[in-house]
């Protein structure tokens, strides 16, 4: 028979993860609730006899969910920059240096016909991102999946893995727990 005294916590974990994800402004919040209940639960354990694993279950299940959230609210802020959130909602086309970090994919065609090919990497930097295309944002590391055509001489224009290439498009933001955070439809 399997031993199943992880799953609960495992289980807990995985869904603190999704709603931590989904709404990473009350991770941390979450993530230091769930870290004082551990610990009040795994010193209450020490001084019970009766229930004493009881305890210690909901002391792993709540230092799992605080590991979880805490590391869902510490990584939110680096998944994501002000400029690409203000080209997304005022419909701007941004030129982004980008790091490929993935190998391409060919994607369906475009209504011209044209193949095309999607490929993620690590924004660095952008420019044109003020209104009126001027300013520069620079040390970026905001995950963003590009979306290209495929060049006339019919290579895919996939760059090498770790090669950083300057990209111009639209921007449109990715739903939350996505590889992701943005994707960039390169002209």
């Amino acid at each position: 028979m399997p031993d199943l005294r992880l799953a609960l916590p495992a289980a807990a974990v995985w869904l603190a993860c999704a709603v931590a994800i989904g709404s990473p402004g009350s991770a941390g919040l979450v993530a230091v609730g769930a870290g004082i209940v551990a610990v009040v639960v795994v010193v209450a354990a020490l001084r019970l006899v009766r229930r004493r694993a009881l305890a210690v279950l909901i002391g792993v299940v709540a230092a799992g969910v605080a590991l979880g959230c805490g590391v869902s609210a510490v990584r939110a802020p680096s998944r994501t920059a002000g400029v690409f959130e203000t080209a997304v909602e005022d419909r701007r086309e941004l030129t982004v240096q980008v790091r490929a970090e993935s190998p391409g994919r060919r994607v369906a065609s475009g209504f011209d016909g044209a193949e095309r090919w999607s490929w993620e990497g690590t924004a660095l930097a952008v420019t044109g991102g003020a209104p009126g295309g001027g300013g520069t944002a620079r040390g970026l590391a905001v995950p963003l999946t590009v979306f290209a055509a495929a060049a006339a001489d019919g290579s895919t224009g996939v760059p090498p893995f770790g090669a950083v290439v300057e990209a111009t498009g639209a921007v449109r933001a990715n739903e939350p727990g996505e590889s992701t955070s943005f994707r960039l439809s390169a002209t």
